[in-house]
């Protein structure tokens, strides 16, 4: 018996192609899957667990913080103090591909590390300030230059990989919950988390720089109460580092950074815990992007 192959169905009869997402479309609000939801209801649809609206979880609303929509000095200081003042409306609005987020990580650790180590220029004898001062040959300027280039990078490098030690622990505990923590939304939650380092130097930089203007200030007004009371602390500070070293200072002041990190991470796994990437956005819309309302600004927010 011969057996013929069934005939090819026409361009017309084929179906549409269904797109197929790496992660389905989940409600914001519960983790409720949407996908059948969207098909049969549209954005309009109520979620079945929560009834939130399923267009409130469209990626539309995700515009991103001020840096991911358009890197410069004035976003990346408005990035900064938004992740600071309003933690949670910065994660509500980050697009969590990790568009920028590279970027942004690379120049919170930059600037954090140029603020830890800025405040002791100027006050050990050999720091790189006073030895310009003396230095006679462009060699020497090079070397000096070289070795400060050398101590920011090292610091720099130190601070990304301890940023990332604390998101990777995070995202187990995340994982372990069901959570969103793939590697776009760990970017785009560990670049923004990264501004617990720039805010702790900051503390650091302005302490040990009001210390220093203090210094000066008491030594040339001639108050013998002012300079017996900088003397007492700072024999006291002479006495705690030749009897402790050098070491608990520094221990504190990046374990209270890494504490901020780990914090404001948190705060990011928590408000995008079931965020829907931009590749679902078709989903959302179903082609007609006009029937979502406008995305609000964080700033704005």
């Amino acid at each position: 018996m011969t057996r013929f192959a069934d005939p090819a169905p026409s361009p017309a009869a084929r179906p549409a192609a269904v797109p197929v997402f790496a992660r389905p479309p989940r409600c914001e609000s519960c983790g409720y899957e949407l996908g059948a939801t969207l098909d049969s209801g549209g954005p309009a649809a109520p979620c079945p667990e929560c009834g939130t609206p399923a267009w409130r979880s469209s990626p539309a609303l995700r515009p991103g913080s001020p840096w991911q929509q358009k890197p410069g000095v004035g976003s990346f200081f408005s990035t900064l103090w938004l992740t600071v003042a309003k933690p949670f409306t910065v994660f509500r609005a980050a697009d969590v591909s990790g568009r920028r987020a590279r970027s942004l990580l690379i120049a919170q650790c930059s600037l954090a590390s140029l603020a830890f180590l800025s405040p002791w220029s100027g006050v050990f004898v050999a720091d790189p300030v006073r030895q310009l001062r003396f230095a006679r040959s462009f060699t020497r300027i090079a070397q000096i230059l070289g070795a400060v280039g050398a101590e920011l990078l090292l610091l720099t490098c130190f601070l990304l990989a301890a940023t990332w030690a604390i998101a990777w622990t995070l995202r187990g505990y995340a994982r372990a919950r069901g959570w969103n923590a793939d590697a776009a939304t760990m970017r785009t939650i560990v670049a923004h988390a990264s501004i617990g380092w720039t805010v702790v130097a900051g503390v650091v930089w302005s302490m040990l720089t009001a210390w220093f203007i203090a210094t000066l200030i008491v030594s040339s007004s001639g108050s013998p109460a002012a300079a017996r009371v900088l003397g007492d602390a700072s024999g006291w500070l002479s006495t705690a580092g030749s009897r402790y070293g050098l070491l608990p200072l520094p221990v504190l002041v990046f374990g209270c950074g890494g504490v901020l990190v780990a914090k404001m991470t948190m705060n990011g796994l928590s408000a995008c815990r079931f965020a829907n990437a931009p590749a679902t956005l078709g989903a959302f819309n179903g082609g007609a992007e006009q029937a979502l309302p406008s995305p609000p600004s964080p700033a704005a927010a």
